[in-house]
């Protein structure tokens, strides 16, 4: 993503990146994060990436940024093609200034792609915690982790274990109470 960003500014003539992968998931992620690093500004973009991939919970704010913003682009293309054969390819190409993105799923999996904007009630946010923490935090991992820190200066050890503990990645400023939905 940052060597595209970089590319951009010094490469003025057309590139194109596929993203292919057998596991829809892989494709959806990235889909998902392009078209979040298209839509929002700079500033906003890098905090909803950067809870989007890493945390175990986000805030509802940007849960409702996301469902607003891109699950209604999504939306929009379900509409479209509710009519359509289910097996065939369909395509979106969505385009943001001199950029734009291109997406081509079955139609299935446009349908599928909406679910992961969706939280499940089933899938609560001390639900995510626990699982983060057994993936974390078990005792088989513990030299793993003992390894890690020890290359580390203390005040990254701290910050390690913070985000261990807390499974949101914050800076120190940040108050993590506002994170309280599930990122499923």
């Amino acid at each position: 993503m940052k060597s595209l960003i970089e590319l951009s500014n010094i490469y003025t003539a057309c590139y194109n990146m596929m993203i292919n992968d057998w596991k829809f998931d892989i494709v959806t992620w990235n889909a998902i994060l392009l078209l979040i690093a298209l839509h929002f500004n700079f500033k906003i973009v890098m905090l909803i990436m950067l809870h989007i991939w890493y945390s175990a919970l986000i805030s509802a704010s940007v849960l409702h940024l996301l469902q607003v913003n891109i699950l209604s682009l999504i939306k929009d293309v379900c509409v479209k093609i509710q009519f359509k054969l289910s097996l065939m390819l369909q395509t979106k190409t969505w385009t943001y200034d001199k950029i734009s993105l291109c997406l081509v799923l079955m139609k299935e999996q446009w349908i599928h792609l909406q679910q992961f904007f969706k939280i499940s009630d089933n899938f609560s946010a001390i639900l995510a915690q626990k699982i983060w923490k057994l993936m974390t935090l078990t005792l088989n991992r513990r030299n793993y982790h003992n390894h890690a820190l020890h290359k580390q200066l203390s005040a990254w050890c701290v910050c390690t274990m913070k985000f261990c503990e807390n499974e949101i990645l914050l800076s120190f400023e940040s108050l993590w109470e506002k994170f309280d939905t599930s990122n499923s």
